[in-house]
């Protein structure tokens, strides 16, 4: 079996999202590109899901993070739309294209990923361990690490869309 993953190393605030003029959608809209329709992943996948970042998040000196339902359907409709748009303009441009958008939910941070080869929690623990790789980075700049390790979120939306490729899309959002 093969696993394949990628990740972007660009990184969004809204903060500067909003210093940019990327618009002010909040949770409003879908950001662009229609979502295919697919159930929400399973609780078990969620808790999974939760259960990685949160454990790290321990190790690291930083409390656990909160599933929050309205960051939840941001993120199902990021990874969504992810998956659909990379599919025309390939991975790096996709990425970030909703919350650049801003269709942010209120969410301050995002980090998306897709893997394939595997089965759904063993693609997302391959996305995740590219992450955590990344480890902290010079200060004044941030990257996955930084943003899944910030003691200052609390709360996260996990949207872990499974196409019919059995490619993981996944995307994270962070308040």
């Amino acid at each position: 079996m093969v696993l394949r993953a990628s990740l972007v190393l660009a990184f969004v605030l809204a903060v500067a999202c909003g210093a940019m003029g990327c618009g002010g959608h909040g949770g409003g809209g879908s950001g662009g590109t229609a979502a295919v329709a697919a159930p929400a992943p399973a609780p078990d996948h969620m808790s999974y899901a939760l259960g990685l970042i949160n454990t790290a998040r321990a190790q690291h000196g930083a409390g656990p993070l909160a599933l929050d339902s309205g960051l939840n359907t941001v993120a199902m409709r990021h990874a969504q739309d992810l998956a659909a748009l990379s599919a025309s303009v390939g991975f790096a441009a996709a990425a970030h294209h909703d919350f650049n958008a801003g269709d942010t939910g209120g969410a301050t941070a995002e980090c998306q990923g897709v893997a394939s080869g595997g089965d759904q929690d063993a693609d997302f623990k391959v996305t995740f361990d590219l992450m955590m790789a990344e480890g902290p980075p010079p200060a004044g700049q941030i990257n996955h690490y930084s943003i899944l390790m910030d003691p200052n979120e609390t709360l996260i939306g996990i949207g872990l869309f499974f196409d019919s490729s059995q490619t993981l899309w996944v995307s994270e959002e962070f308040k």
